[in-house]
């Protein structure tokens, strides 16, 4: 059998017997009619000015109802091999973090490493998600950005400040931004996205682990509760739990702990089998809670039965759903669920967050697609099987290295617009924002309900320049004032329309084995003459 067929039946054997796992040992669903517990804070004000649950769906500070429609930004503070390159599927980012080690020594693997934080996700593509409509970005974060692994319950400033910086930037682009803690202390299952450590230290089975989770949630909390900009807190990633209770027990210490803190933001709580049970909790946890699901349809279009479930979730408890993460199929996959999300009969108010924003497009496309150097594609193979893939030399890779982290920046990717269209095609179109004097966050991703017979032109993008009339809604086929829409370019660069916009992080301390990356092209920064406009659907943002 061929390596990728084996990895991809140890994958689904591995999901299958995990998934099994956790529901025989769940607490069966509540019948129909069950009086809905109370919530065990008093943690909801209808004044309160943040994003809020409010019944069924989810309100702006303003009190204006509010869908979110966004991005992850994978790959950035959590890694995942099968994003960086082909055949990283059950690389997880210890394994290629170790394995870089090996090729090019400890020092020169943690400057790549600091280097994907200051490059994978810059200001520019924050700017790009809002351009093109999107009003949210859920960033997953691996905890070892933020805690000393050899010195638990020590939090390190670097990773604060990197939260900081994307925080900023998102809060200049009105952009909501989802906590999403992606990866726990000693990882909440086996599978790569937890970046787990030895199977003694899943966070299950070590009260430790619990504890420092429990603890740098109330951290985090403590350092944002003031933040508006953070739509809600995304507790733990698709966790895979022995038992039903032992997911309930952990979300009730971290909730409790974080409300100690911080009385004002969203908790999102996602269910065991990834984010895809929910029967463990018979009522919220919180008087401020959505519940965030997961689908993927890998294994059959169980979307209906899915959909169904979640409706009379969401109709029991009274609590908003938000789809955390979709994506990794096709472009007529993609656009379905879409249209099954924005369908009001499934109530899937809390909106969507689709996985993910970039990648090195593999066995589906991407939306912002990162093209793999050579030697950077020499390293993934040998990463991603050492013992049957040459390895590279020290320098080869470290070579693949500094080129892959140029081939990351938002200039040197391209978008994939049959994967925009999927997304954004259908959405409401864009409305004219009510501002509130000296109050601008307020308006921030509000979702008008006036019905539209124009929809957003779903050419949202251009190779070599942001196009001026991106944000005009096209009606069959025209754009608003008679003139045809644009054709959609089938790809492009984007380093004549960003490079000019691109913000550098802060710089890579450069060593004779590591020098600083170079990260912006002057010359590119005649192409843009002036800023672009305010984005299309579903956000309004209001401008200080």
């Amino acid at each position: 059998m061929p390596i990728a067929s084996r990895r991809l039946l140890c994958l689904a054997l591995l999901l299958a017997a995990a998934g099994l796992a956790c529901g025989r040992s769940s607490a069966p669903q509540p019948p129909a009619g069950t009086p809905r517990p109370q919530s065990s804070f008093e943690d909801y004000s209808p004044d309160e000015p943040f994003v809020h649950q409010a019944g069924k769906i989810l309100v702006g500070p303003d009190g204006s109802p509010l869908k979110l429609r966004g991005v992850n930004l994978g790959g950035w503070l959590l890694w995942e091999g099968w994003e960086y390159g082909p055949g990283g599927l059950l690389v997880s980012e210890s394994v290629l973090l170790d394995r870089l080690t090996q090729l090019v020594g400890a020092q020169k693997a943690q400057a790549f490493q600091q280097q994907v934080y200051d490059n994978y996700i810059t200001e520019a593509d924050i700017r790009q998600i809002a351009e093109l409509g999107f009003n949210s970005v859920r960033i997953p974060i691996n905890a070892k950005i933020l805690e000393d692994e050899n010195h638990p319950y020590v939090y390190l400033d670097s990773g604060w400040q990197i939260l900081d910086r994307v925080l900023g930037w998102c809060e200049a682009h009105h952009v909501y931004a989802v906590l999403d803690m992606h990866a726990v202390p000693g990882g909440q299952s086996r599978l790569t996205p937890s970046d787990p450590a030895a199977p003694a230290q899943l966070i299950w089975r070590s009260p430790e682990n619990q504890d420092r989770t429990v603890a740098l949630w109330k951290a985090i909390a403590a350092r944002y509760r003031d933040r508006q900009i953070v739509a809600g807190y995304d507790l733990i990633n698709e966790p895979l739990p022995p038992k039903g209770e032992d997911l309930l027990s952990l979300e009730q210490r971290i909730v409790a702990a974080i409300r100690e803190v911080d009385r004002n933001h969203l908790v999102i709580v996602e269910g065991g089998r990834f984010s895809s049970d929910f029967s463990m909790f018979t009522g919220p946890i919180s008087g401020n809670e959505a519940y965030g699901f997961h689908i993927y349809t890998w294994f059959g279009d169980n979307r209906s039965k899915v959909f169904a479930g979640l409706r009379n979730l969401t109709d029991q408890q009274d609590i908003p759903l938000w789809a955390g993460e979709f994506g990794e199929n096709d472009y007529e996959m993609i656009a379905t669920t879409v249209q099954m999300f924005e369908d009001p009969a499934h109530e899937i108010n809390g909106g969507w967050s689709f996985w993910t924003w970039k990648k090195v497009p593999g066995r589906h496309p991407a939306l912002v697609a990162i093209d793999p150097p050579g030697d950077w594609t020499a390293v993934m193979a040998w990463i991603s099987d050492p013992k049957h893939s040459p390895q590279p030399s020290a320098d080869q890779a470290w070579t693949g290295m500094q080129d892959f982290i140029q081939a990351v920046r938002l200039e040197n990717t391209h978008m994939d617009p049959q994967m925009l269209q999927a997304l954004t095609a259908g959405l409401p179109s864009p409305q004219a924002a009510e501002t509130r004097p000296g109050d601008p966050p307020a308006q921030l991703g509000r979702l008008h309900a006036r019905e539209e017979t124009e929809k957003p032109c779903p050419h949202l993008f251009r190779p070599k320049a942001i196009r001026a009339d991106h944000k005009v809604p096209c009606a069959t086929g025209s754009r608003t004032g008679g003139s045809p829409c644009p054709s959609a370019p089938s790809s492009g660069s984007w380093s004549a329309t960003l490079e000019s916009e691109s913000q550098p992080g802060p710089p890579v301390a450069a060593t004779p084995e590591s020098p600083a990356v170079d990260r912006r092209n002057p010359a590119a920064r005649s192409e843009l003459n002036e800023d672009p406009p305010s984005p299309s659907w579903g956000r309004q943002p209001a401008r200080a």
